[in-house]
């Protein structure tokens, strides 16, 4: 059975083969695909080379594997039964008919390990371990040469793969078309010799990277290995899994595992880190029956890794056919267990032959996007082949123009110019000491979600004091307090051991002993291992050493950069729990004076059905709680009460089949702080934070899903650094295989280095992506313009356009710098995103709209007549051609300006020093070709003059560039003041809490309340004033409700002495503002997911009777306050009127209520939005929405923000609009101030809130109800995790009733005091007093009305000045508050 190609699919991973498919090649097969192939002009070769299924379809037919010639697998050459694909290699098995993967270490390597290891502690002659029949012959078959053979194509070869790339076959086809077509010698040159030099320095490149890596991979060298009863010098190449081998000072040219002496060994190669390492013999008592060479890489010598130092003492092996050298000294003896690319080694070199593609969603989307943008082209196209038919051109030109225009359509230089930004950033990284291995992890690093660090042994040795031995032991405090006397221990060790780890100091024990001449064994010190020593000996606890391990000066810093930039950080060490918990607050990852969870490991004896780990608390103080349940303390960690530190154990423990994923959620999502991690413990973190656990136990785990960093040193991080989607080693070494960055700084910083480079870089390549599919689709258009007039561009116009505009500028886009702060908010996912295609598809309009007026313009020169070129469209010289292609010059410069964007990621575009001088230059030959008119304009650019009868005149050039000045800033219509530039994704997420507060200089907490039904509200406080009052203590308590499509950020929207909640601050108050189940700031649920229809099933009675008495409660419990004042806006006030008449217990809670611009009965209200509800019978349709979320300001911000932000024209119609629509005219809000409103407006409301108010408004009675489930009772829906009262389908089942019940104003008896506005069109007199006619007389206790005060006024007004009378009256009835 041979092969004489390869079938492959690149898509495969080793991992996933699951099945084989066998092949035979019939003659007759053959013969067609040859005819097929020259009837096709080569064609169908090129598909057959590209496509394995075209291949196989045409020239292969199925059959059985037995009698197979070619096997579909994923494409590996076939030599008798076995089958190497991608360095693995796999065996056919006749009884299963199947190919099976050849293991790493073989099936019965474990058997050999342990008995060998047996034998060699009983009998130290090597000799013995051959007794063992592990089948040589076998092993040599399955396994082959051990040779790490990566085989380099010469650069002739390359140069002849690469050549037919779909790519460059595209720029062929370019080409012909270009030059049979259109006679564009000059264009289509330029273009090949681009082509070719892309090809050759590729080819040159991946040439020399694969001779580098070759180079690396090869090694070889003689060994004494153990065969016969001997051992013989033989080369490295012979060795297979189960050889015995003398250890020596050199290269390890396999991995082997450790079965006598010791090792010092330098692995830096392989992870980076240059401190050597100590490697101990293998023992099956102590690391078990099941050897893993990755998991026991303490015994284990890892091939292409430094022995500096291998010795056995005591031992010797005379005669045996060592050299005498390693007879003579004892050398250590170790069992090959993984040699070729089964290796570590090995699989560090596959894992970067083969990568994981990081970009595979990108490129698929561009490629959909660019297919969807070559059909409405091809769409524009038919128009004009009709037109082209009307003059009289052939159907072969109309062709070819058709093939031109699919050259245009889809840019040649795409695919090259994409990668662009990520080489700066890789050259960028490298200057300041950080190597990249794995480029792809760049844009990764863009994406991150959360970044773990390691923070930063045990060992013995023995003296001879004269003829007394003494044996010295160094090791955890937890290790050695188990291995020391108890008598030795003094009594208040634990107490010091958690007093100087709490300080975030070292703790290292240390512990010695006495060996009493005669109690061991004659030798026994030399050649016992450390376990025996341990058993052999008893220690006793000489005293603690406790280490300072500063923290660097921009540790916390780094930390600080990247919470900000809502990358959740957390550590990951090997450290004492307390000790990393104290460096944890040193270092920002904790926050001080916050109570940590501790889970640990359960005490031995616990009930298998109970908690698999040990809950306690852990207090700022020092003091631990260790009688707490799951169901109190869990909440808390959700809720952000406490922190959550674990222990390696306590992993562990939670990772034991059956998941608790009660537990285990707390544990990922919360997690900061994981101490005594071991590598293993590590990268199943990495696993379990990302896409999930990677092994045959991961069913049923959880997985966040999340785009994971770690940082650490490479040492015994390998693992996790690999796991993550970005792993950064922090070593000496100028690159390592362990870790696809490495970095030399020695310093966390590091991380925000790459951060910083990956956000810029997928901006980068999202930008330089809009731009030339952008540029491409205005010269199609301008194309086909020209193709409707039978008119053609001329050869050097397209050179120029390509060339000297658009290739120029796409280089450098990609060369502007990260900002050196980031970023709240991260760059969006992926290229078929909303908000960039949305700005994409404007921007292309409105350069189409633009080149249609500059033609129509045209038509004004007195002289003008439409031009019609010839049928063969060879006319290039016209008035047509000479506007479109000088506006297609102005259009791609402000493209180029339009898709740079700068904030906030990158830098703006004036620190692009060489884009800037770029564009000055375009700017300047534009101005130049649009009012020269001499040889290199008329026969070069081949435009035309300026008088009769095809000229353009001056006063037309001068009217062409007023249009192209007009231009500049409708283009960038929907970016920022500060540059324009696209902006529409920094508007999807609305601006946080923080941003307001901490900037006006406020303190600012952020309180997580969890509702009875689950939902997770967050709750804001300012304790104290800026100003005045700015001591902590007891104060009066206010709670700020927000109104609908508000969040509790309108109470801190405007400055220090302008916003509601910053005045009552400073006037004394203990500031509480709520924020209601699913607007911007309360989107969490415990069980429910934000997107799911479930979540929304809630109407105003929930915020009602839910909602608002656990924020209160909350709030009084916080502050051990009796009472609190409460002042609503809007809907905010009728949720007080149906928390009071409902839980009439409330009413003693609260000192007084104060309605701002109350709302009660909808009948009342003069808004036209709210006013039309009865008549468009809203309440049936939004009964029937789709989704439960019916306003969102992602939605609503990326169209309404942009178009109103530009200019002051545009700002104040949208303000009008949304005041006149909403709220009622304001004349005290200014327009300018709209774009800061709409960072935070609207906030989301569910679609049964507004249908309750519907509902309130259907009949034109006054009516103040509960809502509305109507009366079908068929379908019930009784969530177990819900309440009942508000989870039911129908009214009967509800309420006992078919109508609703109204709640009842007069069971409250709180005071209530009102504040009103002359011009609110919510809160009008009507409804006002209709309030108050159904409240008791002598509740009522203040009111006010405002002149000229508008809805919104209350919260929008910078100067209104009904706050001077909220805060007196907040004074009146503040006494006996606490």
């Amino acid at each position: 059975m041979g092969s004489n190609f390869v079938l492959h699919d690149e898509e495969l991973h080793p991992n996933e083969i699951l099945s084989f498919e066998g092949f035979t090649s019939p003659w007759y097969k053959q013969l067609l695909f040859l005819v097929l192939g020259v009837c096709t002009f080569g064609v169908l070769f090129l598909v057959a080379k590209w496509s394995l299924r075209v291949r196989t379809a045409l020239r292969l037919s199925r059959c059985p594997l037995k009698q197979a010639k070619f096997v579909r697998v994923t494409g590996f050459p076939l030599q008798q039964r076995l089958l190497e694909y991608r360095c693995g290699r796999y065996f056919y098995v006749e009884s299963a008919d199947k190919f099976l993967p050849v293991p790493d270490v073989p099936k019965a390597f474990n058997t050999q390990l342990q008995a060998s290891a047996t034998r060699m502690a009983v009998s130290k002659d090597p000799r013995v371990l051959e007794e063992h029949d592990w089948q040589l012959g076998d092993r040599q078959q399955h396994y082959g040469s051990n040779e790490m053979a990566i085989p380099v194509k010469s650069v002739a070869a390359l140069i002849a793969d690469e050549m037919w790339h779909p790519f460059y076959v595209f720029q062929y086809f370019s080409i012909i078309i270009w030059v049979a077509g259109d006679q564009y010698y000059t264009y289509a040159v330029c273009i090949l010799v681009i082509t070719w030099f892309s090809i050759i320095t590729s080819a040159v490149e991946t040439h020399q990277n694969m001779k580098r890596l070759a180079d690396i991979a090869h090694f070889s060298c003689m060994v004494e290995v153990l065969r016969g009863g001997s051992f013989k010098l033989m080369p490295s190449q012979t060795l297979v899994p189960g050889d015995i081998i003398a250890v020596v000072p050199g290269t390890l040219p396999a991995d082997c595992v450790l079965l006598n002496g010791e090792c010092i060994v330098d692995e830096n190669m392989l992870t980076g880190e240059s401190v050597p390492v100590r490697k101990v013999p293998y023992n099956p008592s102590v690391e078990g029956s099941g050897y893993c060479p990755d998991k026991h890489s303490s015994c284990t010598l890892y091939g292409g890794t430094q022995v500096a130092q291998a010795r056995a003492p005591g031992t010797s092996y005379s005669g045996l056919g060592l050299s005498p050298s390693a007879s003579t000294g004892g050398c250590a003896l170790a069992m090959v267990a993984r040699t070729r690319f089964y290796s570590a080694k090995g699989q560090l070199l596959r894992s970067i032959l083969y990568p994981r593609d990081g970009s595979e969603s990108f490129i698929s989307d561009s490629l959909k996007f660019i297919g969807v943008m070559l059909v409405a082209c091809i769409g524009i196209f038919i128009w004009a082949a009709v037109v082209l038919a009307s003059i009289g051109a052939e159907p072969t030109r109309i062709v070819v123009r058709f093939f031109d225009m699919i050259t245009i359509a889809v840019p040649p230089a795409l695919p090259a110019c994409l990668t662009i930004a990520t080489v700066f950033s890789i050259g960028r990284l490298r200057k300041i000491g950080i190597y990249v291995t794995g480029p792809h992890t760049i844009t990764l690093a863009g994406q991150l979600d959360v970044v773990c660090f390691d923070k930063t042994a045990q060992s013995l040795a023995a003296a001879v004091p004269g003829a007394t031995h003494v044996l010295y032991a160094k090791g955890s405090p937890e290790m050695i307090k188990s291995l020391v006397a108890a008598s030795s221990l003094p009594p208040d060790f634990d107490r010091l051991l958690a007093e100087y780890t709490r300080e975030g100091l070292r703790v290292l024990a240390l512990a010695r002993g006495v060996v009493v001449p005669g109690s061991l064994p004659d030798g026994a010190l030399s050649s016992y291992s450390q376990q025996q020593l341990e058993a052999a000996v008893q220690l006793e606890l000489t005293g603690l050493a406790v280490l300072a391990n500063p923290l660097r000066p921009d540790t916390a810093g780094a930390i600080q950069a990247l919470q900000k930039a809502q990358i959740r950080t957390a550590m990951v060490t090997g450290d004492h729990v307390r000790t990393a918990v104290s460096v944890a607050h040193q270092c920002n990852i904790l926050p001080e004076g916050r109570p940590v969870l501790l889970m640990d490991a359960a005490p031995p004896g616990q009930p298998v059905d109970a908690c698999p780990v040990s809950l306690s608390v852990l207090y700022p103080d020092g003091s631990v709680n260790a009688s707490v349940t799951r169901t109190a303390v869990l909440p808390q960690v959700m809720m952000g009460e406490l922190e959550c530190a674990v222990t390696g154990k306590g992993f562990d423990a939670l990772l034991a089949p059956p998941f608790d994923a009660e537990l285990l959620q707390p544990m990922l999502r919360r997690g900061t702080v994981f101490a005594r991690m071991s590598p293993d413990n590590k990268r199943d973190l990495m696993e379990l934070l990302g896409s999930g656990l990677q092994t045959a136990a991961a069913p049923g785990c959880p997985k966040l899903g999340l785009h994971v960093g770690f940082c650490g040193d490479g040492a015994n991080d390998c693992g996790a650094l690999k796991a993550a989607h970005v792993g950064v080693s922090l070593c000496e070494a100028e690159a390592s295989v362990a870790a696809p960055m490495t970095s030399r700084q020695q310093s966390i910083t590091s991380m925000i280095s790459v951060v910083a480079e990956g956000r810029c870089a997928l901006l980068a390549t999202y930008q330089i992506f809009q731009f030339i599919v952008g540029y491409a689709m205005a010269q199609a258009f301008a194309t086909n313009l020209m193709y409707t007039h039978g008119l053609q561009m001329g050869n050097y116009q397209y050179l120029i356009q390509d060339l000297f505009y658009i290739t120029i500028l796409a280089a450098l886009m990609g060369y502007t710098k990260p900002r050196k702060e980031l970023a709240r908010a991260k760059p969006v996912g992926r290229v078929l995103s909303l908000p960039l295609i949305l700005s994409l598809l404007l921007q292309i309009a409105v350069v189409i709209v633009f080149q249609l007026i500059a033609l129509r313009a045209m038509r004004r020169i007195p002289w003008y007549k439409s031009t019609i070129g010839t049928p063969d469209l060879r006319t290039y010289k016209a008035p047509e051609t000479t506007v479109i292609y000088l506006i297609n010059l102005a259009q791609f410069i402000i493209l180029g300006v339009v898709f740079n964007k700068g904030y906030p990621h990158r830098q703006p575009l004036w620190t692009n020093v060489g884009m800037l001088v770029a564009m000055i230059l375009q700017v300047m030959f534009l101005i130049y070709s649009l009012f020269s008119v001499d040889a290199f304009t008329t026969k070069v650019q081949t435009m035309v003059g300026r008088g009769p009868p095809d000229g353009l005149p001056t006063a037309f050039r001068a009217g062409l560039l007023l249009i192209m000045g007009v231009e500049v800033p409708v283009v960038p219509l929907m970016g920022s003041k500060d540059q324009p530039s696209i902006d529409v994704f920094s508007w999807m997420i609305a601006a946080k809490m923080e941003d307001f507060v901490e900037a006006a200089g406020y303190p600012l907490e952020n309180h997580k309340v969890i509702t009875r039904d689950g939902y997770i509200l967050n709750m804001y406080r300012i304790p104290h004033g800026k100003y005045r009052n700015t001591g902590k203590g007891n104060k009066p308590v206010v709670l700020l409700q927000h109104g609908v499509t508000l969040s509790s950020n309108s109470f801190v929207l405007l400055n220090a002495n302008e916003s509601m909640a910053y005045i009552l601050a400073d006037a004394g108050f203990d500031v509480w503002m709520s924020n209601t189940r699913g607007n911007t700031y309360s989107r969490g649920h415990v069980l429910l997911n934000q997107w799911g229809q479930r979540y929304w099933r809630f109407s105003i009675d929930e915020l009602a009777l839910v909602d608002l008495p656990a924020q209160i409660d909350y709030a009084l419990k916080t502050t051990g306050a009796s009472k609190l004042a409460y002042v609503g806006h809007s809907q905010g006030c009728t949720l007080a009127y149906m928390l009071l008449s409902e839980k009439e217990a409330y009413n003693d809670k609260i000192s007084v209520v104060v309605h701002v611009g109350p709302v009660g009965f909808i009948e009342y209200i003069r808004a036209p939005f709210l006013k039309a509800q009865p008549i468009v019978k809203s309440d049936q349709w939004l009964k029937n929405a789709p989704l439960g979320e019916f306003i969102a300001h992602r939605d609503i911000a990326p169209f309404v923000v942009p178009f109103c932000e530009y200019n002051h024209t545009f700002n104040e119609w949208c303000m009008q609009q949304m005041n006149g629509m909403f709220y009622g005219p304001s004349v005290n809000v200014p327009t300018a101030d709209f774009i800061l409103i709409a960072r935070t407006w609207p906030s989301t409301v569910a679609s049964r809130n507004l249908e309750h108010w519907a509902q309130m408004a259907t009949d034109g009675k006054l009516r103040l109800q509960k809502y509305s489930y109507g009366n079908d009772c068929t379908n019930l829906l009784l969530g177990a995790n819900f309440p009942r009262s508000f989870h039911e389908s129908c009214n009967m089942a509800v309420y006992g009733k078919e109508t609703p019940p109204e709640y009842d104003l007069g069971k409250i008896t709180a005071p209530q005091a009102f504040f009103l506005g002359s011009i609110d069109i919510m809160s009008t007199p009507e409804d006002v007093a209709e309030q108050q006619r159904r409240l008791k007389p002598n509740v009522v206790v203040a009111q006010y009305m405002f002149d000229r005060l508008a809805h919104m006024d209350f919260v929008w007004d910078r100067n209104a000045q009904y706050k001077k009378e909220l805060v007196e009256l907040l004074y009146r009835f503040s006494p006996g508050t606490f």
